[in-house]
């Protein structure tokens, strides 16, 4: 703020012919002043935001100043660029529950997509696991303090997350070990690769990639070339063994061992768990959403309009984060701010939690929780 103040007082103006401001909805009243005074000379000004993700009033924004700002012309996307046209179906049922608001696309991408709801008080863990190993996502949450059951939930069906709060992003495994145990899981699941991997290409050493001969010189310092692959059921019992010793934290062995049991592994990345408020302006193929809020806040969104009005937005960011599909945690024992007619028609949660195989279980129990690992456990 006190830079902003500064070169208000000061006069600063940027010499350019035409500017661009995006997320404008976002801009607090001395940032719109700063705004104007730093291209008031500018022969063209092009103001690009959307008033119905406006969720940082708390933080000063004026989505009203943007709202019923003058301009020369107008312009709304024809079509949502981002969202499959199911996501965006139901962004669209939120987006009608907002009172103050402006106006939006009519469609969505040419991806069909899906959106879904869960009712059931504990997470849809189906969803979470098949969106997890399809693509890129998201388990979002109105508060930080619905995300206790995302993690609790990956940690106990070996997914692996990163949380995002204040900014800062956290690792359940490091990434450097997660590469590592992922690529030795996909070659030995892959007798070709393997065979490639660990065959002696000594006289055309440069045929082979960077990654490909640190891979090799690894799996050799660490004993993996004189395993007995005809015994699948060893060959994990190695690397269980393999984790403990390349991995010094309890709680990071015991994820890992789990995402090797049941191949989870192989997911494209990280499932993010954060709340909404910290994805804003991002993406991701799948997002699970759990739209609850506490009940003071319920409570406070029945007495003023504006702040369920906020509420809303939120919800609104959360459904367009997603890209392909959406499955919507609606927690029975907890409050919402969205009617009840507006999730129970989107659909409902089928399939079966996964299966927990015994074999890490009782690896865990006896080797780690026991604390009889190979590893220095800090």
């Amino acid at each position: 703020t006190d830079l902003l103040l500064l070169v208000k007082e000061q006069g600063v103006k940027v010499p350019v012919r035409v500017a661009f401001i995006d997320e404008a909805q976002d801009l607090t009243t001395l940032q719109w002043q700063v705004v104007w005074q730093f291209f008031m000379d500018a022969e063209e000004l092009i103001v690009a935001g959307d008033p119905n993700q406006a969720i940082f009033e708390w933080a000063g924004a004026d989505v009203s100043y943007f709202l019923r700002m003058h301009t020369d012309e107008q312009r709304v996307l024809e079509k949502s660029y981002r969202c499959s046209q199911a996501v965006w179906n139901l962004a669209k049922s939120v987006y009608a529950c907002i009172k103050e608001k402006a106006p939006i696309p009519d469609k969505g991408t040419d991806t069909v997509g899906f959106a879904t709801v869960s009712n059931n008080t504990e997470l849809p863990v189906p969803y979470l696991v098949s969106m997890a190993m399809k693509g890129s996502t998201y388990c979002l949450s109105m508060q930080n303090s619905f995300l206790d059951k995302y993690i609790e939930n990956c940690v106990t069906y070996g997914i692996l997350y990163a949380v995002k709060t204040s900014g800062r992003t956290n690792h359940c495994v490091r990434p450097d070990m997660r590469a590592y145990f992922r690529d030795l899981y996909e070659a030995i699941t892959t007798p070709l690769l393997f065979q490639y991997m660990i065959k002696d290409n000594a006289k055309r050493p440069r045929k082979d990639s960077r990654k490909i001969r640190k891979r090799k010189e690894q799996y050799e310092a660490d004993g993996v070339l004189t395993w007995d692959f005809n015994n699948k059921e060893q060959v994990l019992l190695n690397i269980f063994d393999l984790i403990c010793k390349k991995v010094h934290k309890k709680e990071e062995q015991a994820i890992l061992i789990r995402s090797i049991a049941t191949g989870y592994i192989l997911a494209p990345d990280y499932v993010l768990i954060t709340n909404v408020h910290q994805v804003k302006g991002g993406e991701a193929d799948y997002v699970l959403f759990c739209d609850n809020v506490a009940r003071m806040y319920a409570a406070q969104a029945e007495r003023d309009d504006v702040y369920r009005d906020y509420l809303l937005r939120v919800m609104y960011v959360a459904v367009t984060r997603a890209k392909i599909g959406i499955c919507v945690w609606h927690r029975n024992e907890y409050r919402t701010v969205a009617p009840t007619y507006l999730f129970n028609s989107v659909g409902s949660v089928e399939g079966k939690s996964p299966a927990i195989m015994s074999i890490a279980e009782d690896y865990i129990t006896k080797n780690i929780k026991e604390g009889n690992t190979n590893a220095d456990n800090n």
